[in-house]
């Protein structure tokens, strides 16, 4: 602040204060209403904007004051002359091709933003409850383009890299920033430390004129910064060749640019590579958590970690023996699954659930995995049908067979009553049934045993439960979820998501009449079970390593098969054989220049051609004459 005050020649030259300080009417209403939303009760973005006419006007007087002394300031210290175009308000007539001081270097003592960055700030940086709300106000509709910017450029001889890299003064780009917040005071636009570290705000001071930006001059339009882009000189190189320091801060700041123009920044990136990893890491141990709860793996011990891994078998799993280890928790396994008709995703069909009660696996052995699995016995299947629909039956996107229940009967259930048909089916006795195949009653002394929510792709019939009132997840009992979708990518590395059929297709096991929920459910058990028991088998076993190092080998094969494949057509067609003299010369037709990327094309020169006239008045929907 002290050298902002110097440079404009002490706080006398501080801008004056706005008589738009004090809050609109309905601000001041947002700001007593703490009740409402945030962008309730804001009027259009067209109301905003002519509200804004008034200050914009005030800030840009102040604005050509400051950099007026700037500029005296400048010459003074560093004699080069006043080199920043000084801001006028917007004027259509302004002919800024003409502007005085076009092409000299930045003045020193400001910070600059990269201009493609500052385009795209509201939609990369603004909260998603605000975004949309303030770029239909500021950004949308080329309006960002349309301020006035003094415009300035990097094209220099020593990185050229495409297009020019554009800036604004990062006074002018606050100023933005102060009239959003001014609009929307809740919004509380910032730019933070973390924003200025990924290249938000950059300093040229420190390098030589040559490298820094240079003046373009005053941005009225989004046409004009297209034609500037591409009639930027280039700044040649000077004779003395800069320090290595100073250009290598130059690249790194070019980086940075580039970088922000992008859809993601390098640090977004690795963020995102960092949640992709962790995710990676969340679908293994819910494995090891599957298996701690069927007695195929131990918990470790917290209190004293060293000892507990010295004594852990790791040897291969043998699935013709009982379970190793203790079943962790005595949970009972829930599975879910939901079909809802394909024309609405209101509209709930069918409910399944499959149960499985680790206490009766104590005395099995898992036996073979996939169909014969010695567990899959002890799965207790429901079906339930929704009275209201059941006369619907998907059919557009995926066969459904409701009537196809392969594991008891169906059951059919008022839409009313399906919430609490369901909530009993996570209360005693747990969809047992007695030997006759009769539903047991429930019993009001109830033992409160663990759950477990297990489904495949599981977020999606979560949603659904909770659309019909059965909030599946609100229950004190619920110790954990699973889902065989993200434990099957664990199992196999396989980044691509798979189908519940190919899951046990994987497994040799035959899924008939997929699409019923109530075998969906079974069906999702028994994958569960089939990839924990496949995983404890792979333990410390040569044949299981040497197969994951084969696909994975097979995988890296495929990828640099297609990578040689794509460079190769890159590099297709470029040689001309030899004696190849260019052939006869072609002459230029008006259409060869015309827009592809519109119906009504228009010439690249001159004014747009009027349309031809149908001799008898009629056109195509297109547009063109129809000549019959």
């Amino acid at each position: 602040m002290d050298r902002f005050t110097a440079l404009i020649g002490g706080e006398h030259n501080l801008p004056p204060i706005s008589a738009r300080a004090e809050p609109l009417e309905h601000e001041q209403k947002q700001t007593n209403g703490a009740a409402m939303h945030d962008l309730d009760g804001l009027p259009p973005p067209e109301v905003i904007i002519s509200r804004n006419r008034v200050f914009e006007e005030e800030a840009w007087e102040w604005r050509k004051r400051r950099v007026q002394i700037a500029n005296e300031a400048n010459a003074a210290h560093h004699s080069i002359g006043p080199a920043m175009p000084q801001p006028l308000v917007n004027q259509p007539e302004l002919d800024t091709t003409s502007m005085a001081h076009m092409g000299e270097s930045a003045p020193r003592g400001f910070a600059f933003s990269p201009f493609v960055a500052v385009t795209k700030f509201c939609y990369k940086y603004v909260p998603k409850q605000y975004s949309q709300a303030l770029a239909s106000a500021f950004w949308d509709s080329n309006k960002i383009y349309e301020r006035g910017w003094d415009l300035y450029y990097i094209h220099s001889a020593h990185e050229l890299s495409g297009k020019p890299h554009t800036y604004v003064s990062q006074y002018q780009f606050q100023a933005l920033l102060d009239e959003v917040n001014h609009a929307f005071p809740k919004a509380d636009i910032k730019l933070g430390d973390d924003i200025r570290e990924e290249g938000m705000v950059l300093d040229f001071d420190s390098l030589p004129d040559e490298l820094r930006p240079r003046c373009l001059g005053r941005l009225q339009s989004r046409e004009q910064y297209d034609t500037w882009m591409l009639e930027a000189p280039i700044t040649p190189k000077s004779g003395k060749m800069p320090a290595d320091r100073s250009l290598e801060a130059f690249r790194a700041m070019l980086e940075a640019t580039a970088e922000l123009g992008k859809a993601k920044s390098k640090a977004k990136k690795r963020a995102s590579h960092q949640m992709v990893i962790q995710s990676r890491q969340d679908m293994g141990k819910q494995v090891l958590r599957a298996q701690r709860r069927l007695g195929l793996k131990k918990k470790n011990d917290v209190d004293d970690l060293e000892r507990s891994m010295a004594k852990l078998d790791i040897t291969a799993f043998d699935p013709t023996k009982l379970a190793p280890f203790p079943f962790e928790d005595d949970a009972i396994i829930i599975a879910v699954d939901v079909e809802a008709y394909e024309r609405s995703a209101r509209i709930i069909t069918e409910v399944g659930i499959a149960t499985l009660d680790t206490r009766d696996l104590h005395d099995t052995p898992p036996g073979a995995i996939g169909q014969d699995c010695g567990w899959n016995k002890h799965i207790r299947g429901r079906h339930f049908r929704v009275i209201e629909h059941k006369h619907l039956c998907n059919h557009e996107f995926v066969q459904g067979c409701p009537d196809r229940f392969e594991f008891g009967q169906s059951e059919f259930v008022s839409s009313a009553d399906l919430a609490s048909t369901l909530t009993s089916c996570f209360h005693e006795p747990f969809s047992k049934k007695a030997a006759d195949g009769t539903l047991l009653p429930s019993t009001s002394g109830e033992d409160k045993r663990n759950l477990i929510l297990l489904g495949h792709d599981i977020g999606q019939d979560v949603q659904f439960l909770h659309s019909i009132g059965f909030s599946v997840l609100n229950r004190g009992n619920l110790t954990d979820t699973f889902d065989t979708a993200a434990m099957f990518k664990s199992l196999t590395k396989d980044v691509n998501p798979t189908s519940l059929g190919r899951i046990l297709s994987n497994f040799d096991m035959m899924g008939w009449h997929l699409h019923n929920a109530g075998n969906d459910a079974v069906y999702t058990l028994q994958a569960m079970l089939a990839i924990c028991i496949k995983d404890a088998m792979s333990h410390d076993e040569e044949e299981a390593v040497s197969q994951r190092e084969a696909v994975n080998q097979q995988r890296t094969n495929v990828a640099v098969d297609a990578a040689l494949e794509r460079r190769a057509d890159e590099m297709e067609g470029w040689d001309l054989p030899d004696g190849e003299d260019g052939g006869v010369a072609i002459v230029p037709k008006e259409e060869d220049y015309e827009s592809k990327k519109t119906k009504a094309a228009r010439a690249l020169h001159g004014p747009p051609r009027p349309p031809p006239v149908s001799a008898r008045g009629l056109y195509t929907t297109g547009g063109a004459p129809l000549d019959v």
